[in-house]
């Protein structure tokens, strides 16, 4: 995982895929710090209502998040950075060696409608 600060769009890296679900990460600037970024895409003709919860890895440390919900409108991708994790219950994850991070998708579930 590898994002320069100056890089308006970064390098995603496919987590997770499920019922047209499809979550992505990378890490991206947020003010002066280098953070978790989280792409939400749904393929579906159908909004989408998706609870989270996921665990970062960088150099042999783990910290998790517990479950946090994402609403995302029909056929559209959500694009959720530090200032948007936050109010979701995820504190904003911070990335200090970008090639060592890496997120495991622990729980996710999907509800249509």
């Amino acid at each position: 995982m590898t994002v320069k600060a100056q890089e308006t769009d970064p390098e995603w890296i496919q987590a997770y895929q499920q019922d047209g679900i499809t979550i992505s990460y990378a890490a991206g600037t947020c003010g002066v710090h280098q953070m978790l970024l989280l792409k939400v895409e749904n393929s579906n003709a159908q909004a989408a209502f998706v609870d989270i919860a996921l665990e970062k890895e960088e150099n042999g440390h783990k910290l998790g998040v517990p479950p946090f919900h994402v609403h995302i409108d029909a056929n559209s991708t959500k694009v959720m950075d530090c200032q948007e994790l936050g109010p979701h219950g995820m504190m904003p994850m911070e990335v200090e060696d970008e090639v060592s991070a890496t997120v495991t998708i622990t729980h996710l579930l999907v509800n249509l409608f």
